[in-house]
């Protein structure tokens, strides 16, 4: 099974808003995504099934990107001069989890029931 990195790339792209100059910082986020979803799969998905489970890897990046976007502190001044946050960092980390969830739900004949990865020692 060959899931195509430039066809991840596309999807990431579309979920996340990512795009340009931007989109080749998030390399590491996209090949991880890869990574970590090709290690859930217990069976080998057939040509149809390969876009969809291109979309899940997508789905992993995105949520990887998210959660070091929000690791970030990215703070700004007001007016008056008080700092405050400039992401909506609980409805964007719900959103993204969810959207990987709901990608993995469709390929769960695919994978691991888990959801658990063990990636490294």
């Amino acid at each position: 099974m060959n899931l195509n990195l430039s066809n991840i790339t596309n999807r990431f792209s579309q979920i996340s808003g990512v795009s340009g100059e931007d989109l080749s910082r998030c390399a590491d986020f996209i090949a991880y995504g890869k990574y970590t979803f090709e290690k859930l799969l217990v069976k080998t998905p057939c040509d149809e099934e390969i876009p969809i489970c291109e979309y899940c890897a997508a789905c992993f990046a995105n949520y990887s990107y998210v959660c070091a976007l929000l690791s970030t502190p990215e703070k700004y001044v007001t007016a008056n001069g008080l700092r405050n946050a400039s992401k909506p960092e609980s409805s964007l980390l719900s959103s993204a989890r969810l959207l990987k969830e709901q990608a993995l739900e469709s390929v769960s004949h695919l994978t691991e029931n888990s959801g658990f990865v063990f990636t490294g020692v």
